[in-house]
């Protein structure tokens, strides 16, 4: 029985891995590039564009495959929360190892922002995911796909009509579930 479980698992665990693997590659395309070569400085912007766009057209189709197949909405969080951190990985890796280095040797923005040439740091990209992903406010009911606005939430104890959930503090960093 042992060996079952054990085989069920490593087919569920192979299967994760193959779906976000998916995901990731398409969505990451534009900056797959294999055995860690250079990018020239002028293709980063553009490659960085479509990545970005290539994620806001992704994200909803990942959301809706997912709700098709899988009722529960904390697994569906958990798998999209893979593919974003998968991603952003993915984007960093990059970032260090292929574009970096075609800048002979300027590195990553000490002030956390974006920079000009449309290239952005690994932790602006991130943040930008968690916005384009949002995980957790989606698929867990915090806000309605169609509603959220990406302010984060409107003043304290703001009420969701859909869910009897109650967010707390103006950046909306609690929440309460009413029974």
């Amino acid at each position: 029985m042992l060996d079952a479980k054990a085989e069920v698992d490593a087919r569920l665990r192979q299967g994760i891995n193959d779906f976000t693997g998916q995901f990731v590659s398409r969505m990451t395309a534009p900056i797959d590039t294999k055995g860690g070569k250079k990018v020239p400085v002028q293709e980063g912007p553009a490659r960085t564009a479509k990545v970005r766009q290539n994620i806001e057209q992704e994200t909803p189709f990942l959301r809706s495959k997912l709700e098709e197949y899988i009722t529960d909405a904390r697994t569906r969080e958990m798998l999209v929360a893979a593919v974003m951190e998968s991603v952003t990985q993915s984007y960093e890796e990059w970032f260090d190892t292929s574009y970096t280095p075609s800048m002979n040797g300027a590195g990553r923005s000490a002030k956390g922002k974006g920079r000009e040439d449309g290239v952005w740091d690994p932790d602006v990209f991130s943040e930008w995911c968690n916005g384009v992903f949002k995980v957790g406010a989606i698929g867990l009911g915090i806000v309605d796909q169609d509603e959220y606005d990406g302010s984060g939430g409107d003043s304290d104890g703001s009420m969701s009509g859909h869910t009897g959930t109650e967010r707390r503090g103006s950046r909306a960093m609690g929440l309460r579930i009413k029974m």
